[in-house]
């Protein structure tokens, strides 16, 4: 199991971060062993069960 560290960022995403799934604004980055994710807050709740899992550490701008 790996454990993830949650950082709250509020000035780190600005207009231009988008959610990997849809293009909407990005709420959410996800560290991945493999890199990088970006979500919004639908899709971040739609997935977090596995996210959670695989996540080396999430940074936020918010509830999500």
């Amino acid at each position: 199991m790996i454990t993830s560290t949650v950082r709250h960022a509020p000035g780190l995403f600005t207009a231009t971060d988008r959610c990997d799934r849809c293009g909407a604004r990005a709420q959410v980055r996800i560290g991945l062993l493999q890199g990088e994710l970006q979500f919004c807050g639908h899709h971040v709740r739609r997935h977090w069960a596995a996210l959670k899992l695989a996540a080396l550490w999430f940074e936020h701008n918010g509830p999500f």
